[in-house]
C-alpha cells in the first residue's frame, strides 16, 4: 500500500505556503515558489526517489515561480537516476515551463502536459 505525505517550509509565511506531496509512489506535486528557500524541500522529497532509479512524475500546476535553485533540483535528480530512469515534470504552466525551456532542461527531462497520465497532443 503505498504512503502519501505532505513536506512544507517550517515557515509557511515566509515560504508562501510552499509544499511537496507526495501523492503516490513515485508522485510529487509541488505548490507554491520553487526558490532558494523552497529547494531543499524538494530535493529532500525528490533526490531520494531518483536515487532508487525508475520514474518520477513531478506535476508542476500550482508552481507559481521557478528559480536557478529549483532547476538545481531537477539536474540532480537527473544525476540521481544515473540513465536509470527519466524525471517527468508535467502540468507546469506557460512561464513555468518557458524557463525549463531556456535552462535548457528540457533535454534532461521530460517537460509535457499530462491530463488524466495522459500526454496532452499540443498539436491538435
Amino acid at each position: 500500500m503505498s504512503q502519501s505525505y505532505v513536506r512544507r517550509h517550517p515557515d509557511r509565511s515566509q515560504a508562501g505556503g510552499f509544499e511537496v506531496v507526495v501523492a503516490a509512489p513515485r508522485v510529487v506535486i509541488v505548490r507554491g515558489d520553487l526558490d532558494a528557500m523552497t529547494a531543499p524541500i524538494l530535493a529532500d522529497v525528490l533526490l531520494p526517489l531518483a536515487g532508487q532509479g525508475g520514474g518520477v512524475v513531478v506535476d508542476l500546476s500550482d508552481v507559481t515561480f521557478l528559480d536557478a535553485s529549483g532547476l538545481r533540483v531537477f539536474c540532480a535528480a537527473v544525476e540521481a537516476l544515473d540513465g536509470r530512469g527519466q524525471i517527468m515534470a508535467c502540468n507546469a504552466p506557460p512561464r513555468i515551463q518557458r524557463v525549463f525551456e531556456l535552462a535548457q532542461l528540457a533535454r534532461l527531462l521530460e517537460v509535457q502536459a499530462l491530463r488524466a497520465g495522459v500526454p496532452v497532443d499540443s498539436t491538435a
